[in-house]
C-alpha cells in the first residue's frame, strides 16, 4: 500500500510539475497575447480616430457642398428672377437687406428725382458745351488769320532784322572809312600848310637874292652869276617842287570834296534815325507776337478745360448709373452751370486783359 501511495504520490508530483510547467507556458502565452492585444487595441483606436476625423471632414465637406448647392440654387433663382424682372430682383435684394416697402418706395422716388435732375443738368451742360464749340468754330477763321499774321510778322521781323544788321555793318564801315579819310585829310592838310610855309620862305629868299643882285656892281656880275647859278638852279628845283606840291594840294582838295560828298550821302544821323525806326517796329512786332501767343494759349486752356469738364461729367453720369447713388444734398440743378459761367467769365476777363 505504501508503495502504491508513493508511486501515486510520485505520479502526482510529476503531474503537478507538468501542470506547473503548462501553467507557466500558458502564463507566458497569455502575456504575449495580452501584449499583442494591447498593441492591436492601440492600433484599432488610432485607426478609429483617423476614420472619425475623416468622417468629420467629409461631413464638413458635405455641409459646405449643401450650402454651395443651396447658394447656387438661390443665385440661379435670383438670376432667373432678374432676367425676367430686374425691378423685382432689386426689390428682393432690398427686402433681404432689411428695408421695408415704404423705405424702398421712398428711395425709388428720391433716385427718380435725382435722375431727372441729372438728366436736365446733362442736357443743359451739353447745350452749353455745344454753344462753346460753336463759338470756337466761329472763331477758327479769326485764329487762322491771326496765325497767318503772326507768321507774316515773324517773316517781317526776320527781314527787318537782317536789313538792320546790313545797315549797321554798312554804317560801321562808312564810319571807319570816314575816320580814316578824316585822318588822311588832316595829315595832308598839315603837310600842305608846311609846304606853303616853305614856299613862302623860298619866295622870300628869291626876292632877297634878286635885290642883292641889283645892289652888286657890274664888274662882279660874272662872279655873282657863277656864285648864284647853283642857287638859281635850286630855285628852279624849288619851283618845280612847288608845282608838285600844288598838284598834291589839288589832289587832296578833290579827295576832301569827295569825302564830304560821301558824308552828305550817308548821314550818320539819318542812319541812326532809320535804325531806331526799325528797332521800334521790331519792338511793336514782338508785342503783337506776345499778344497773339497769350491769346492762343488762353484759347487752348479754355478748350482743355471744357474737354476735361465734359469728360468728368460723362464719367460721373456713367458712374452714377452703375452705382445708383443716394440723392445729393447741398447742390442745386444749376451748380455745374454756375461753375462753367464763372470759369467762362474768368477766361473772358483774361482775354480782355
Amino acid at each position: 500500500m505504501s508503495d502504491d501511495a508513493a508511486a501515486k504520490s510520485e505520479e502526482l508530483t510529476v503531474a503537478v510539475k507538468e501542470l506547473q510547467k503548462l501553467l507557466e507556458d500558458a502564463s507566458d502565452q497569455y502575456g504575449e497575447l495580452e501584449s499583442e492585444m494591447k498593441k492591436k487595441d492601440e492600433s484599432y483606436e488610432e485607426e478609429l480616430g483617423k476614420k472619425n476625423e475623416c468622417i468629420k471632414h467629409l461631413k464638413k465637406e458635405l455641409e459646405l457642398a449643401n450650402e454651395m448647392l443651396k447658394t447656387a440654387k438661390q443665385e440661379r433663382l435670383d438670376t432667373t428672377i432678374e432676367s425676367m424682372s430686374p425691378s423685382a430682383a432689386a426689390a428682393s435684394r432690398l427686402l433681404k437687406s432689411g428695408m421695408t416697402l415704404t423705405q424702398i418706395y421712398s428711395q425709388y422716388v428720391a433716385v427718380s428725382e435725382e435722375l431727372m435732375l441729372e438728366k436736365e443738368e446733362t442736357r443743359k451742360l451739353n447745350l452749353y458745351i455745344n454753344t462753346i464749340l460753336e463759338e470756337i468754330e466761329e472763331k477758327a477763321p479769326l485764329l487762322k488769320k491771326q496765325k497767318e499774321d503772326y507768321e507774316a510778322a515773324l517773316e517781317n521781323i526776320a527781314t527787318l532784322t537782317k536789313h538792320i544788321d546790313e545797315c549797321t555793318a554798312e554804317c560801321n564801315k562808312l564810319r571807319f572809312e570816314t575816320t580814316e579819310a578824316q585822318k588822311l585829310a588832316s595829315h595832308h592838310s598839315r603837310e600842305n600848310e608846311r609846304l606853303k610855309q616853305e614856299m613862302v620862305d623860298l619866295a622870300k629868299q628869291v626876292v632877297f637874292f634878286l635885290k642883292k643882285l641889283k645892289r652888286h656892281e657890274l664888274d662882279f656880275s660874272s662872279q655873282i652869276i657863277s656864285q648864284r647859278l647853283v642857287t638859281f638852279s635850286s630855285i628852279e628845283q624849288l619851283q618845280e617842287k612847288n608845282q608838285q606840291l600844288l598838284a598834291v594840294v589839288r589832289e587832296l582838295s578833290k579827295k576832301k570834296e569827295e569825302i564830304e560828298r560821301m558824308n552828305a550821302q550817308c548821314d550818320v544821323e539819318e542812319l541812326t534815325k532809320e535804325l531806331n525806326k526799325y528797332k521800334q517796329a521790331n519792338k511793336e512786332l514782338d508785342e503783337l507776337n506776345l499778344h497773339h501767343t497769350k491769346m492762343i494759349e488762353a484759347l487752348l486752356r479754355q478748350k482743355d478745360m471744357y474737354q476735361k469738364l465734359y469728360q468728368e461729367q460723362l464719367d460721373g453720369t456713367n458712374k452714377q448709373k452703375e452705382q445708383s447713388p443716394k440723392p445729393m444734398r447741398g447742390q442745386g440743378p444749376y451748380g455745374y452751370g454756375q461753375v462753367y459761367m464763372k470759369r467762362k467769365d474768368k477766361f473772358m476777363n483774361l482775354k480782355l486783359n
